[in-house]
């Protein structure tokens, strides 16, 4: 039983490692090189590592033909080949700037440049560890809301526990290397989602013993949590929402698929477009989808629109409150 026990836990191990190289590879690496560490630290058992070496090494080679079959190269990501065409910040810090290259479009040239800030940022000391201090802030306040407060409060006994170590180590792992990548989002931080639970949960363990020695902590901070989760849920339902162009989006595609036929919809954006409202992505195979999205390219769309000879053609302003699709009855330019 004991032999089987050790075996699933290797599977899952394995398939956990799995799901990270094909959803955060970086940070999944660095995040399986600590877990994997700690247990040979810990068991010197390096047999048992060999169901999760298998798991991963099957789920490896169809990360690897998939790279291949998008790249033409196995051992080239698609994000690799995205970076070679559009971006001019570099991934690293030590990293130089990428040479502009030449954009076609307006909206997607803007989008490159803006990163271009998060890049100077790195240009001082106090800008590098204003940036830091953001990350972890984010991250934290991401996960845990108002119940940050927890962790920092416990910090002096989350350190002394051996059973808390490695969920601490892999925290300060993750955000370590991501202290090293100069573009940050929330889900960067996504491998350490459940450390970061499993840590604020047992802070509130820690809270709750303790108002047997007398501290009174606990009596609050406790019976708060969950009450304070359930707030935060509530809000979330019920709270005014911002309404997001790309539900336009979605009810266009909904009434042109409608309508029947094939479609060709080139998008405009205002002046003061956020690439998060991004309106043109299409199918693996783009040429076979009922409705196909593309930006606006000026004197160009007439080549794309005879490219596509067989669509009916529509242009839609997706910056308009509300946004306009109208179909095309003249020049597009």
């Amino acid at each position: 039983m004991e032999i089987r026990r050790r075996r699933l836990d290797s599977l899952v191990l394995g398939l956990g490692l799995m799901i990270l190289a094909n959803s955060r590879p970086y940070e999944g690496f660095i995040l399986g090189v600590i877990v994997i560490g700690l247990f040979l630290f810990r068991t010197r058992r390096l047999r048992q590592l060999v169901p999760a070496a298998l798991l991963f090494a099957g789920g490896l080679m169809g990360t690897l033909y998939y790279f291949y079959r998008v790249t033409g190269s196995p051992l080239r990501m698609p994000s690799d080949l995205y970076g070679d065409q559009y971006a001019i910040v570099p991934l690293f810090v030590w990293q130089n700037l990428r040479p502009e290259p030449v954009f076609h479009n307006g909206a997607v040239r803007d989008a490159m440049r803006s990163c271009t800030a998060d890049y100077e940022r790195y240009g001082s000391v106090t800008g590098v560890v204003r940036t830091e201090a953001w990350k972890v802030a984010s991250a934290a306040n991401f996960f845990l809301g108002p119940l940050v407060v927890l962790p920092l409060l416990m910090l002096p006994w989350i350190i002394r526990s051996r059973k808390l170590r490695p969920l601490v180590l892999c925290c300060a792992g993750v955000f370590a290397g991501n202290a090293a990548v100069i573009p940050f989002e929330i889900h960067y931080a996504a491998p350490i989602a459940c450390a970061v639970v499993a840590l604020n949960t047992y802070c509130l363990r820690l809270l709750w013993i303790a108002r047997r020695y007398g501290n009174p902590i606990g009596d609050y901070l406790v019976p708060a949590a969950p009450v304070m989760v359930l707030a935060m849920c509530i809000h979330s339902i019920v709270g005014p929402k911002l309404k997001s162009s790309l539900e336009e989006r979605s009810a266009t595609e909904a009434r042109l698929r409608g309508l029947g036929g094939k479609h060709l919809v080139i998008v405009r954006y205002g002046n003061t477009h956020s690439p998060a409202n991004e309106w043109v992505f299409n199918g693996p195979e783009i040429d076979s989808e009922n409705v196909v999205w593309a930006r606006d390219q000026g004197e160009r769309n007439d080549e794309l629109i005879r490219y596509y000879g067989d669509r009916a053609v529509w242009i839609a302003e997706a910056d308009r409150q509300p946004a306009t699709v109208v179909p095309v009855t003249g020049p597009t330019r």
